[in-house]
């Protein structure tokens, strides 16, 4: 199975676990259109990404026993604050001090600090 087919599944089971709609893991399975072994192991990598997913017996659905927010992807960053934050901003800082001329910015530092 690919990644990507995975990383789908989990999205997909993680919006099910919100609504409480994810019925037994047979039930689960079906909706899924996968076997009821491979529902178990999603929920396997789900606890191992982080994530605190319990039963309930009383509602026969999976549910979250804490608040999570499952993420994968990219985010394009528009922010320089948002892009100084990564790695603290020294590589983004060194890479426009060499490129300063090329940008027309006098002074990297009021770039960076927004000024």
């Amino acid at each position: 199975m690919s990644f990507i087919k995975q990383i789908e599944r989990i999205k997909r089971v993680d919006a099910l676990i919100r609504r409480k709609a994810t019925g037994t893991p047979g039930e689960l399975a079906d909706r899924l259109e996968v076997s009821e072994r491979t529902v178990i192991n999603t929920i396997g990598l789900m606890r191992e990404l982080g994530a605190d997913i319990d039963y309930c017996f009383v509602r026969n659905t999976y549910k979250y026993s804490s608040e999570v927010l499952f993420k994968f992807g990219f985010e394009k960053l528009d922010d320089l604050e948002e892009i100084s934050l990564i790695n603290g901003g020294n590589n983004y800082k060194k890479y426009y001090q060499s490129n300063i001329f090329a940008l027309g910015y006098r002074n990297i530092e009021s770039l960076i600090n927004g000024q």
